[in-house]
Order: structure tokens, then C-alpha cells, then sequence
């Protein structure tokens, strides 16, 4: 693939004044240096490895610790699906790096071989400029910033012509924006996945939408489990499973469970 032109090296001091000289990298150097061997020496697979953050809805603060094991089990989770794009053109990415969807995004990404676009900004002038250029088949970001990004959706649908798969968390995310991006696409069969999860468990049950079925779209249908790496059920306060339409506790069963609070 190719990527942005890089500018010259006046250009980069310039722009980047405001970063001290140790924190700058810059490329052609980097390129330059010669390889070197790094012995890998990985923690038991149980053992905490990644601590991510978590909403802290519940008012006490609080980080997620997960294992090599854990988060293994949520990247099996993503590569399943992604496995079902057609092929391994570049993707769209805007996650932020504090976030458990960026460790399992990158990294399925990147061990199936996908061409990576990563943002480091949400701004629709970034959006329209490199989206428009790249011309991403799948994108991948925050449901804020889906519903930011909606009206260049509506208002320049060429940015996201080629996008033919979108993926995100269900937060914030109604019809309407689900429909502005499925209309900008040149594809009748592109797809809105909403997957809803926690950073305690991961991805849980996935929801995909088309433009035909948004029509019918029921919101109180979350969707299902994927496989057997994730269950969903309504169960009352003995944990008995309840029959459809009966209102109860949501209870989860994940491969990809945390090990612990922090």
C-alpha cells in the first residue's frame, strides 16, 4: 500500500515544536539503524499482562487486568469476524490506545496481514482527506465519533464509498446513524456490526445491520453469541433461564473474562 508522503525535516520540527527533541522519532533515521535480535520472553499465560480501563459506572474507580490467555481469547473473537471480509485491503482505525478495543483490534489486525490506516485524530478534515484517499473497505472507531462523523456520511458520501464494513460498540448509535453510513457505501450488501460487551468480559453478542434490515430493526434485540467463545441468556434471580419476553438478569459466559480489578 502506499502511505502519506512524509514531509521534510524543517516541515516535521516545525509542526511538532511543541514535543521535546528526546520524545521525537524520525523515520529515515529509524530506518537506518541496523537490526538487532530480541529474545522473546512472554509471562504465563494466566498471569496479568495488560491492564486496561473500564466505564467505572459503578462510581468506584477501577482498572481491568487480563492475561496473554484472556485477551487471546477476545483477539480469536475479532479475527473470526474479520476473517469474513473478502479480502485484506487496508482498514480504517480510530481507537484510542487506553482503550481494550485498541489491544484487540491492532493485533488482529496485524496478525491477518490487514493494511492499517490509524488515525490519531477524530477531526473531519482528517477524515475526509485520508478516508477519501485510501478509500478504507472496513472502519473501525468509537460509537461518538460514528455519530460525529455521520454528516460527512450524508454531506460527502465519497469518503466512505468503499467502506463497506463498519464495526463498533452500540453506545450512542441509533438507525440513523447506522443508515447514513450504510447509504454512503456503493455496495447494497455493505454492513453496521454493533457489538455489545464490557471491558470486564470483551465482546459479547454481535447485531449486524444492513439498509434493508434497519427497517425492521427491533432495538430490544441485542443480538446473539458468537460461537463458543461467548453466551448471553435472561435468567431470573436463581439463575433459571427465562422464555423470550420475559424481563430478568443478563448473565454472560466469556472465554475472554478479566482476571481481576485494579
Amino acid at each position: 500500500m502506499a502511505f502519506p508522503e512524509l514531509g521534510t525535516e524543517t516541515t516535521y520540527a516545525e509542526t511538532h515544536a511543541n514535543i521535546s527533541d528526546n520524545h521525537k522519532v524520525y523515520i529515515p533515521d529509524l530506518l537506518a539503524v541496523e537490526k538487532a535480535s530480541v529474545e522473546h520472553t512472554p509471562l504465563p499465560e494466566d498471569q496479568i499482562a495488560y491492564i486496561t480501563h473500564t466505564s467505572g459506572t459503578t462510581g468506584i474507580p477501577k482498572l481491568i487486568c487480563h492475561s496473554a490467555n484472556t485477551m487471546g481469547w477476545r483477539t480469536k473473537y475479532q479475527k473470526t469476524i474479520l476473517n469474513n471480509l473478502p479480502d485484506r485491503r487496508i482498514v480504517g482505525f480510530r481507537i484510542s490506545p487506553v482503550h481494550s478495543r485498541y489491544n484487540i483490534g491492532m493485533s488482529s489486525l496485524m496478525l491477518m496481514g490487514f493494511p492499517l490506516l490509524a488515525l490519531s485524530t477524530h477531526k473531519r478534515e482528517t477524515v475526509e482527506r485520508l478516508f477519501g484517499k485510501y478509500q478504507p473497505q472496513a472502519v473501525e472507531t468509537h460509537p461518538n465519533h460514528f455519530v460525529q462523523w455521520a454528516d460527512i456520511a450524508r454531506e460527502n458520501p465519497s469518503v466512505f464509498a468503499k467502506t463497506h464494513y463498519y464495526h463498533s460498540t452500540f453506545d450512542a448509535i441509533n438507525n440513523a446513524t447506522m443508515l447514513a453510513f450504510l447509504e454512503a457505501a456503493d455496495s447494497d450488501e455493505a454492513i453496521f456490526l454493533q457489538i455489545y460487551g464490557q471491558s470486564e468480559c470483551g465482546p459479547m453478542i454481535l447485531k449486524p445491520h444492513t439498509k434493508e434490515s434497519l427497517q425492521y430493526s427491533d432495538a430490544r434485540d441485542m443480538g446473539v453469541g458468537l460461537g463458543d467463545l461467548t453466551k448471553a441468556r435472561i435468567a431470573d434471580a436463581e439463575g433459571n433461564p427465562l422464555q423470550v419476553g420475559q424481563n430478568g438478569h443478563i448473565q454472560l459466559f466469556s472465554r475472554g473474562r478479566a482476571i481481576t480489578y485494579y
